[in-house]
């Protein structure tokens, strides 16, 4: 895995200036500039966000968490769903549609959630958070039971 990565490494600092400039980029150079880059973008995340936020490209409330992402279970599970937000509601359906509608209400198939939901067959579960005026984006996972 490791010979890949460095050739991959050779091959860039190529494709990026070594017809440029003199000495031509090294490994080190690449993996400088790759640690700037991850450091940039790691200390700057929320900022972004913020910034995003400010012209209404980035929703301002987080989507709930749920205590399983989905997957196979055997015979019953149940599923927590918890907020990542100061407060609001969280609404979810079992039925695979969006707790939202498009006229912004809640959908007729949403609940609130008050407790952990006992599953035992195959179910989609979608779920967001509300603060009365403005949604999460929707946490998705299916359950199967084996």
């Amino acid at each position: 895995m490791r010979w890949s990565f460095n050739r991959a490494i050779v091959a860039e600092t190529a494709r990026w200036g070594d017809s440029s400039h003199s000495p031509a980029s090294t490994r080190s150079n690449w993996l400088n500039e790759m640690n700037f880059v991850a450091g940039y973008w790691a200390s700057n995340q929320v900022r972004a966000i913020q910034r995003f936020r400010n012209v209404s490209l980035w929703p301002l409330l987080g989507p709930p968490a749920f205590n399983h992402i989905g997957g196979h279970f055997t015979n019953t599970m149940t599923l927590s769903i918890s907020h990542t937000n100061a407060g609001g509601t969280i609404w979810f359906t079992l039925d695979g549609k969006d707790p939202r509608i498009a006229n912004g209400s809640s959908s007729p198939t949403a609940h609130k959630y008050s407790a952990p939901i006992a599953l035992k067959s195959p179910t989609r579960v979608r779920a967001r958070v509300t603060d009365g005026t403005h949604w999460s984006p929707p946490m998705d996972s299916t359950f199967i039971p084996l």
